[in-house]
């Protein structure tokens, strides 16, 4: 504030004279309360743009205060969700602010839900997605999130949403227009927050009055912002004044931003996301149902309102549209209640092609997707080659969203039918068995993962070579868990044959080398040999940083590493001049890339 109003923010002597400050949040008959006082300064916050002509008309004593910057952001999120900013996992962080849209109060929700649930940052959007109502509405413990929000009522917690339903009731309230005006709000907030364009609507308007039969019609809000103005065939005019006058009210409400003309002559404005999320939580309504009836054993019932729902995303939206694929989802978990295990196995695998393509394979509906064809997949019979390869795949995939429980139950009925059909000594039942001590190694099973993963190795050599691709990736994989036991020798050998093999095969450019060399340097920082870590690990990041980029997170993970390991250089340089200190070795050894797949040509990113 002192810097936008180009004042210091400094003590002085002059400070030390009379001096009042008042200081009003969301404000009613906010003049009842200004001192008579003519020595000292008032500061108004609000979500109304009105208060403005409170400023006494200069403009200087007004401005707008936008979102945090991303700095701002993480460290609040951080201070917070009380976590050590070394173990902020970065890209998760800024996934969650980037769907905040760097909110204050909604990170310090979030941040609030993610201490008292003890959850990692990387599952708060799966947390988020499923229970968006109920994160937005708790409240951080801290007395200046607390308000009465009307004479008659106890005092409240507030919170994101309960700010914004201050502002809509007040916009319900509005005579003669306010229902309207949150009709089409809430029309509004089905669209693309960031761009919503008046042209959606004055196009929507002509064509629906002419074919009521094929547009619905009439819709109140818009009809609200017909003009009196005919056309030829007595349908009336889309009233582009009204329709300008009611975003300037909702946006003076700060319930959309301020609106602007694009070149195409229309009018644009933007939703803030959680506004969007907000009105459109309860739309959801029939999908609520239809589980509702799952759940009750009505699945006849539920079958009719799912399919209804599928058919009408897919006529609107497409098929390939993430809310049609939710609703086959449904539909396919209603057909496996019924025993109808065809047809949910064909929906489920439409449903997991086409998210993966639209989401990734680290979106948290894909894995949802995964582990219901799995269980499906188990259900019909998976004697069969096609099968088991999905399965194991299925496996893989899951791998990211670190389900292991789903996981190994999958693993181990793959392995057992392999084993049965193919034989112990079989490749695809190898990589099953390298694949399943690489899930105990993330589960703590270091001697079990070991000897599974030895196992592996041993196989892949004796079929396929020594230097083979195959073969070189469940050297490196082998080397993480000697790591994490502490034979820090063997490990480091085990990487420098990684290393050695991968260069021969692909250069020491390529990904999976760097990520070998990455590995080595935290092994080698393990046994405090700094100075060729420092080197190795400079060199995995250039390499990184040159072939997938400065934002890929495999690069972010290496440097967050690389800076970790200068700490511990500086330290350590450091302790030989003021005397010994205690090292951090459980957040350094951290910093690795050590989560690497097992029989795969691309490891698992770091955690």
């Amino acid at each position: 504030m002192a810097a936008k109003l180009k004042n210091t923010d400094t003590a002085s002597a002059e400070d030390a004279s009379p001096f009042m400050l008042e200081a009003f949040r969301n404000f009613d008959s906010i003049r009842d309360y200004f001192s008579a006082s003519k020595n000292g300064t008032i500061v108004v916050t609000s979500r109304n743009s009105a208060s403005k002509d409170l400023a006494n008309h200069q403009p200087s004593h007004f401005f707008e205060l936008g979102g945090l910057s991303d700095e701002e952001s993480v460290t609040l999120l951080q201070e917070r969700s009380q976590l050590e900013m070394a173990k902020i996992d970065t890209i998760a962080a800024k996934a969650i602010l980037y769907r905040l849209a760097c909110h204050p109060l909604a990170i310090t929700q979030a941040s609030s839900y993610i201490s008292r649930k003890k959850i990692r940052l990387s599952q708060f959007l799966d947390h988020y997605e499923k229970s968006r109502a109920q994160i937005l509405k708790h409240t951080p413990n801290l007395n200046d999130y607390r308000r009465q929000l009307s004479e008659d009522e106890e005092e409240t917690s507030l919170n994101v949403f309960t700010t914004w339903e201050l502002s809509l009731q007040q916009l319900l309230e509005t005579k003669d227009s306010g229902k309207e005006n949150f009709d089409l709000l809430t029309l509004i907030s089905f669209f693309d927050c960031k761009d919503v364009s008046e042209e959606l609507f004055s196009s929507y308007t002509p064509r629906a009055q002419s074919w009521p039969a094929e547009y619905y019609w009439p819709v109140d809000c818009l009809a609200f912002c017909l003009s009196n103005e005919e056309y030829p065939d007595g349908q009336l005019l889309g009233g582009c004044e009204k329709f300008g006058e009611i975003l300037t009210d909702l946006s003076e409400m700060s319930l959309v931003q301020p609106w602007a003309w694009g070149e195409d002559d229309y009018r644009h404005c933007y939703l803030h996301p959680l506004i969007k999320d907000h009105d459109t939580r309860l739309a959801n309504v029939d999908a609520i149902i239809s589980i509702f009836l799952d759940q009750c054993g009505r699945y006849t019932e539920a079958e009719v309102i799912n399919r209804r729902l599928v058919d009408f995303s897919a006529k609107n939206f497409g098929l390939k549209d993430k809310d049609t694929l939710r609703c086959m989802n449904n539909l396919a978990v209603t057909y496996s209640y019924q025993g109808k295990l065809k047809l949910a196995e064909n929906l489920y695998r439409q449903v997991l092609e086409e998210f993966q393509a639209l989401l990734g394979s680290d979106h948290a509906d894909t894995p949802r997707s995964i582990s219901a064809l799995a269980r499906i997949l188990m259900d019909t019979g998976i004697e069969n080659k096609d099968t088991l390869s999905s399965l194991h795949i299925l496996a893989m995939i899951l791998r990211y969203q670190k389900d292991y429980g789903e996981r190994e139950k999958i693993l181990e009925r793959v392995l057992a039918v392999r084993e049965k059909l193919l034989g112990p000594s079989h490749e695809n039942t190898l990589f099953t068995v390298g694949e399943l001590g690489m899930l105990w190694r993330d589960m703590g099973d270091l001697d079990g993962a070991e000897k599974m993963i030895r196992r592996s190795l041993k196989g892949v050599e004796i079929s396929l070579g020594s230097d083979h691709r195959s073969t070189l990736g469940t050297v490196s994989p082998l080397g993480l868990v000697l790591q994490d036991i502490g034979r820090l020798v063997e490990a480091e050998n085990m990487m420098l044959r990684s290393i050695e093999g991968e260069t021969k095969l692909s250069g020491r450019q390529r990904t999976t080398t760097l990520k070998s060399i990455w590995n080595l340097a935290g092994i080698l920082r393990d046994q405090r040999k700094f100075t060729e870590s420092q080197e190795l690990w400079k060199e995995a990041l250039e390499g990184l940083q040159k072939a997938l980029g400065d934002d890929y997170y495999h690069t972010i993970n290496c440097l967050a590493g690389y800076s970790n390991l200068m700490g511990m250089i500086a330290a350590e340089t450091s302790s030989e001049i003021t005397g010994p200190i205690e090292d951090d070795w459980e957040t350094a050894s951290s910093s690795s890339e050590s989560d690497s797949g097992v029989q795969t040509t691309i490891p698992n990113p770091a955690q």
